[in-house]
């Protein structure tokens, strides 16, 4: 800052050793840690002479704690509050449309906090308590919001003692970054909380204008621009800490990507950047589990890492693909092309033995759904296994026994199915087999 201090980036808590923030995601395994508690304004922040700053900020309820390993003793905890939202052009008062509690250690020490009553719209706002500590551990938290959430900027800790020494923060993400290159090495450096905005470059004032939602707060690797290989061997290497999609940013058209870039799926997204004018680059993603290895192969590119996340993703905006008879292979006796329902169909005329199969492709690593219409024009259930295979035959993916209904006369029944996990980009082999099937009717799949 501006008086020479270091502020450290806000991190999840992972240990009780280390500091770091806690929000409602704790009960949620698998999300995002800052998943909708993280904003950044671009405003300038006004009666301070750090606004950069304080433009980051956290904001929730009752959940969002911050804990700190600390010896007992006396503590002097500054706060550094900011009202981004309410008020933003004038003309409004906004007294009581923010208030919330502030505790240390569980005692409330500031009671219905308006930031917007005290200081108004993009203004820093500065609280400085004391605090006795006993058990080893200072815990910020909001007990009570009475209205809207509560909001934190930054936080400071200081003790009387000079010998004290803060607690280790929570391992990034991003860990053992390692460059090819050691005159370029100082040049190397593992970032949080990517933002336009950001410089793109450790020495060039390139920065980011754009970017894919999935990529604001994560990770990434600040780099000298046009950073070279050292022959066949990698840019760089890192690890890991958690299991992690990393993304690369290639400044070359898809069909071009490196062969080490292959095992990346194409998200369709592009970032950008303010160089020469706008410049954008493709974005592919690859999923590492914890602790693996990512090396850094030639071409030009930038890097970013995100937490791996299992929200399911919105299927009603993803799109569909659907596969016909005509595509189908179909195997073994009694299966015949036909029209049933005034559709083209497969129909199984023998109870076992016949199978149909298609080829999908997939464009990322998603999950999909799998949608079966079929007539069952019998009055009892129809039964056929359903396989989904890898483009090479070998990596059985699904297997499960299917019961297909009856359906009214002239209708259509739907059977849909998932592929039970995350599976990469490419090829897939989707079959179903007859087990008692006489008299079934298939007239498409549906891939989203």
């Amino acid at each position: 800052d501006s008086q020479g201090q270091t502020w450290l980036a806000d991190q999840p808590r992972t240990s009780p050793d280390t500091w770091g923030s806690e929000s409602w995601t704790r009960q949620f395994p698998g999300l995002n840690p800052f998943f909708a508690s993280q904003r950044r304004t671009f405003d300038p922040i006004k009666n301070t002479t750090d606004g950069p700053l304080l433009q980051d900020f956290r904001y929730g309820r009752e959940q969002l704690r911050y804990a700190f390993p600390v010896p007992d003793g006396e503590y002097l905890v500054e706060l550094y509050f900011v009202e981004p939202w309410l008020g933003t052009g004038g003309g409004l008062d906004c007294t009581g449309w923010r208030l919330f509690d502030v505790a240390l250690n569980q005692q409330t020490v500031l009671h219905d906090l308006d930031i917007w009553k005290e200081v108004g719209h993009d203004q820093a706002l500065k609280k400085t308590v004391k605090v006795q500590v006993t058990g080893g551990e200072l815990v910020l938290s909001f007990p009570h919001v009475a209205s809207g959430q509560a909001l934190i900027s930054a936080i400071a800790i200081a003790s009387l003692d000079a010998s004290a020494r803060p607690a280790p923060a929570p391992q990034s993400l991003i860990t053992s970054l390692q460059p090819a290159d050691p005159a370029t090495a100082p040049q190397w450096l593992a970032q949080t909380w990517l933002d336009t905005g950001r410089q793109v470059y450790a020495n060039q004032p390139v920065t980011f204008s754009a970017l894919p939602s999935t990529l604001y707060g994560a990770e990434w690797l600040q780099m000298p621009s046009k950073a070279a290989s050292a022959g066949p061997r990698p840019k760089a290497t890192f690890q890991v800490s958690t299991a992690a999609d990393i993304y690369i940013a290639l400044d070359a058209p898809p069909a071009t990507r490196p062969d080490w870039l292959k095992p990346y799926e194409d998200t369709k997204t592009t970032l950008a950047t303010d160089e020469a004018g706008g410049h954008l680059y493709q974005v592919f993603r690859r999923r590492f589990a914890a602790g693996a290895l990512v090396a850094l192969g030639p071409g030009s590119y930038l890097v970013a890492a995100n937490r791996a996340s299992t929200i399911e993703p919105a299927y009603d905006l993803k799109p569909t693909t659907g596969y016909k008879p005509a595509t189908a292979r179909l195997s073994g006796p009694g299966m015949a092309k036909e029209t049933v329902n005034t559709k083209e169909s497969i129909t199984f005329r023998e109870a076992r033995g016949g199978a149909l199969e298609w080829t999908i492709q997939t464009g990322v690593a998603d999950t999909y759904s799998l949608t079966f219409r079929y007539a069952n024009q019998l009055s009892k259930p129809l039964t056929a296994r359903l396989t989904l295979m890898g483009a090479d035959g070998k990596l059985l993916i699904k297997d499960e026994q299917v019961e297909l209904l009856p359906s009214k006369p002239g209708k259509w029944n739907y059977l849909t199915t998932s592929t039970g996990t995350m599976i990469n980009a490419g090829s897939y082999h989707v079959k179903l087999s007859a087990l008692d099937a006489a008299g079934l009717s298939v007239s498409g799949l549906d891939v989203q």
